[in-house]
């Protein structure tokens, strides 16, 4: 909630400066309740909660996490990413993917001039992102799948379960 008032308030007026058409589309469970006091503005349509998020990236240009804090994965820019779809998160939104960069298609930005630009510059001339994002599938395809996430904490638990306790072999 306070990401999203964050950049309606701070992001969304400079943004619509620099690209007038440019539309937020908010999805999720809590999009709703969480927008109550934002809707109507200008660019941003609350759609609640949806059956899949695969629809909204197909129909999108480009993911926004304005996280301003927080703790968890970023399993949302994964998504995005997987779909092909660059994504333009603050830093602390983008935490604990510091293995993909721009050239994956996460940007960070630090402040709400910076993100508004950084979106301008992806509606104006989304080819260039939309080719990094590509890179950034080809790297969750290949690095962040259930596989290969847990290939390692398989074997090591295998080894640790077949293996009997110390006390055991006595």
């Amino acid at each position: 909630r306070e990401g999203l008032a964050w950049f309606c308030d701070e992001v969304l007026p400079h943004l619509l400066r620099a690209s007038p058409g440019a539309r937020l589309d908010v999805a999720g469970h809590e999009s709703r309740a969480a927008g109550v006091a934002l809707d109507g503005r200008p660019g941003l349509r609350l759609l609640g909660p949806v059956e899949t998020p695969w629809a909204c990236f197909s129909g999108s240009v480009a993911s926004v996490v304005p996280l301003r804090r927080g703790a968890g994965t970023r399993i949302k820019i994964l998504d995005s990413l997987a779909c092909g779809r660059p994504v333009v998160s603050t830093p602390a939104g983008a935490d604990g993917l510091a293995v993909i960069g721009e050239e994956h298609g996460l940007y960070r930005a630090a402040s709400a001039v910076a993100m508004a630009r950084l979106l301008a510059a992806i509606l104006a001339d989304p080819g260039p992102y939309l080719a990094a994002a590509m890179r950034g599938r080809d790297l969750v395809r290949d690095s962040f799948t259930w596989e290969s996430t847990t290939a390692g904490l398989a074997e090591a638990l295998e080894k640790w379960v077949a293996r009997p306790p110390r006390d055991a072999r006595r």
